[in-house]
């Protein structure tokens, strides 16, 4: 008999005979023999669960997002636990699963978030995808010698788990099965282990050593990328791979690195790596160097490589123990090796700088490019901190998005004709620039001279919309009364900005308007405003209060997230929805006032807000406060 049979429905089990009509802990008829998939599902109120003896299988779903469920028996007659069945159990703080019990299934656990400690039992063979998935509160795992595989993601984010014993048996670690451990300092991999997944390690920052098994042959693509403590690997003599970004990050990763039988470094694998001081390739064959492999190795002095090695372009950018040269292409400069110079001229015969072809070099501080030149690519230059001068010459024909922004040595540029069209955000922060010269008749695209102080300040204003704005944004701004919308993009990542007076009329505050206004404290917002979109003010963390208008009829994803200064909201009477995530994260919220008019509230959109209490007579907010432990107060 299955608990869904009609008889022991979910619908009708809080009034059977022995639960006294209590919800928080429904009594289950002893003659159950499976759980069946969903049955408990979402069941918001219940507290525990004591499953009678005879009951073989839990099923998919059982008891997912039972959000309070503290307390739960298993039986030892139980032999299988289903895909996602106690997934969402964020009150779950401990289980013992019986020793009959030789399946747990995928994303069983996942996000039971007060779950501290767990004993598989040794029939289990397999911990499956998502197993514990994102348990952060747990501390430590046994896993028994008869598991052979641990599936992806298996215990990705458990972020207090500090260390981990895996058994003989076990021959393969899925992807992202350890991902974001970031308390994890020790790792034992077995003997048998021939592969180990992407991402499997990844950002387990505490990490300190890991000792690569002889029957592995590749280190998967970003298999222990910013592991930020790991100073220590041992690479098995049958390793033939490294993978893309496989250690990028790992910036503690010291001393030597002697491979002699690895003959492919993927993209990014090593970059990052600013205390690896040596590295020495000695194969046979052709070996290959992806781009950027070790770029921002800022230690590495000695390299030895065999002369038919093919190197990609940056692979070495930044590590002394190369000499610098320019990677060009079919006259593209994709990027350069060694440490640049001070000083660098590009000759004639590169006709394109290429995308972040320079991005981030820290040396470079004098730039001349030759005529021949006809376009800088997107983020070509961008935050090269130490660039203070820069000659651009007439052939050049486009300048890309995001070229210069950030270079914030910058003092003067000279653009000598000929340019064409200057991309959105090109010379954004770069704030010593005052000297400026340009021609007359270029296109320039959003934000090319936002946060310069060279240029005087100004909004700019296209038919009725505020589209961006150029130099230095004072602290208060009042929108001219002629705008109608303040369009996507506008403010986005302004700091200087505390104040903003929004005129009536305005009708339309769009997606990421004012996004990252870090010191935005206020902001009046008139009623004729009816729409404000997707994270327009996400990450105004400096916001106390704004007064919403009454025309809203929706609130929109991520419109307030994160703003975390933010203690009180009402919300206007005509709004039906919350959207998800709308003001996740605003942790200094302690009201939010909702009227009845509010039909909809998203899954995430009140989510780490620990402060909160809704003020409303809502259905829906009552019953989504309900849900999730929010404090209620009428309204009046």
């Amino acid at each position: 008999m299955s608990i869904r049979d009609n008889e022991y429905d979910i619908r009708t089990i809080k009034v059977l005979s022995g639960c006294a009509g209590d919800p928080c802990c429904p009594a289950i008829p002893s003659d159950i023999t499976v759980i069946g998939d969903g049955a408990f599902e979402g069941h918001k109120s219940l507290r525990e669960i004591v499953i009678p003896e005879g009951v073989t299988t839990i099923g998919s779903s059982a008891f997912k997002w039972c959000e309070s469920l503290e307390s739960v028996i298993i039986p030892d007659s139980v032999t299988e636990i289903g895909d996602g069945a106690f997934c969402g159990c964020s009150s779950l703080r401990e289980i013992v699963i019986p020793e009959g019990v030789t399946t747990i299934g995928s994303s069983a656990f996942k996000w039971c978030e007060s779950l501290e400690s767990v004993i598989i039992p040794e029939g289990v063979t397999a911990i499956r995808d998502g197993a514990f998935c994102g348990c952060c509160s747990l501390k430590e795992i046994v896993i028994p010698e008869g598991v052979t595989t641990i599936g992806s993601s298996a215990f990705k984010r458990c972020e207090s788990l500090e260390s981990v014993i895996i058994p003989e048996g076990v021959t393969a670690i899925g992807c992202a099965a350890f991902e974001g451990c970031v308390s994890l300092d020790t790792v034992s991999l077995p003997g048998a282990v021939k592969k180990i997944g992407i991402g499997a390690f990844e950002r387990c920052e505490s990490l300190r050593e890991i000792d690569i098994p002889e029957g592995v042959t590749e280190i998967s693509d970003s298999a222990f990328e910013d592991c930020s403590s790991l100073a220590w690997v041992t690479m098995p003599d049958g390793v033939t791979k490294i993978g893309d970004r496989a250690f990028a990050g790992c910036s503690s990763l010291a001393g030597t690195f002697c491979l002699d039988t690895v003959t492919s470094i993927g993209q990014n694998a090593f970059a990052g790596c600013s205390s690896l001081s040596q590295f020495f390739l000695d194969v046979f064959s052709e070996p290959v160097i992806g781009d950027g492999a070790f770029a921002g190795c800022e230690s590495l002095e000695d390299v030895s490589l065999p002369d038919d090695t093919k190197i990609g372009a940056g692979a070495f950018a930044d590590a002394p123990g190369i000499p610098f040269s320019l990677c060009i292409e079919q006259g593209v400069l994709m990027s350069y090796n060694g440490v640049c110079p001070e000083q660098l001229m590009v000759s004639s015969i590169v006709t394109k700088i290429g995308d972040g072809a320079f991005a981030g070099c820290k040396t470079l501080e004098e730039l001349i490019l030759c005529d021949g030149v006809k376009s800088i690519g997107e983020s070509a230059f961008e935050e090269c901190a130490s660039l203070a001068r820069i000659t651009i010459p007439g052939s050049v024909e486009l300048i890309g998005a995001d070229a210069f922004s950030g270079c914030r040595s910058l003092k003067r540029i000279d653009i000598c004709g000929g340019a064409a069209e200057i991309d959105n955000r090109a010379f954004r922060g770069c704030s010593a620039l005052t000297d400026i010269r340009i021609p007359d008749g270029i296109t320039m695209g959003h934000h090319t001279f936002a946060d310069v102080p060279g240029v005087p300040f100004s909004l700019c204003i296209e038919d009725d919309e505020l589209a961006y704005y150029s130099g230095v944004c004072p602290e208060k701004v009042t929108i001219p009364p002629t705008v109608r919308t303040i369009g996507f993009d506008a403010f986005s990542g302004c700091r200087s900005l505390t104040e903003i007076v929004i005129p009536e009329g305005v009708t339309a505050i769009e997606a990421f308007a004012f996004e990252g206004c870090e010191s935005l404290a206020e902001a009046s917002v008139p009623d004729s405003v009816t729409s404000i979109e997707a994270s327009a003010f996400e990450g105004c963390r400096s916001l106390r209060k704004i007064a919403l208008p009454r025309g809203l009829t929706a609130i929109e994803g991520s419109a307030f997230r994160g703003c975390g200064s933010l203690t009180g909201i009402s919300i206007p009477d005509g709004v039906t929805t919350i959207e998800d995530f709308a003001f996740s994260g605003c942790e200094a919220l302690k009201e939010a006032v909702i009227p009845g008019s509010v039909t909809c509230i998203e899954d995430g959109a009140f989510v780490e807000c620990g402060a909160l209490t809704f003020v409303t007579d809502a259905p829906a907010a009552i019953e989504y406060a309900a849900e999730r432990g929010i404090p209620v107060r009428p309204l009046g």
